[in-house]
């Protein structure tokens, strides 16, 4: 029997569909989500996405239903980072407990907050854009302080 598969939150770059296929993932089913009581922070010496608790905060991000496997990859792939779980609501109201990805600060090069490069900046909102997410957050998310085009 095969086992279950798993709610993921994709708040970074996971919530664009070229970055998804370009890490061998093949998600089930994806949809718009509003993540609760934490909030999505560009942090480290290259301003990559975390969640991060807090309490009465929310932000709007992507989830994807995936296999075992596709966990395996992202793990693997997702270095500096553990794995929580995050309360999401889906649009239609539904309430699902996803795991997403928090850093390991004690591996952290530069434990501070960092904003994003304009290019990946970009890759979130396309993914936002693709999936869905509510207009106001895909506004929000293009109001944020970026460090120019970068490479990252």
């Amino acid at each position: 029997m095969a086992p279950e598969p798993i709610w993921y939150a994709g708040i970074g770059s996971m919530m664009n569909p070229d970055s998804i296929v370009q890490r061998g993932l093949a998600p089930l089913e994806s949809c718009p989500c509003k993540c609760v009581d934490f909030e999505r922070r560009f942090w480290g010496k290259y301003g990559m996405a975390e969640v991060r608790e807090k309490a009465g905060h929310e932000f709007h991000a992507v989830l994807h239903r995936i296999t075992a496997r596709d966990l395996q990859i992202l793990d693997a792939t997702e270095r500096g980072y553990y794995r929580v779980d995050v309360v999401c609501y889906r649009y239609d109201g539904s309430r699902v407990v996803a795991t997403a990805y928090q850093f390991d600060e004690a591996r952290l090069m530069l434990n501070a907050h960092t904003p994003p490069s304009e290019r990946y900046l970009n890759l979130l909102i396309t993914g936002m854009e693709h999936f869905g997410c509510d207009a106001r957050a895909i506004e929000d998310m293009r109001r944020t302080p970026h460090q120019g085009p970068g490479t990252r």
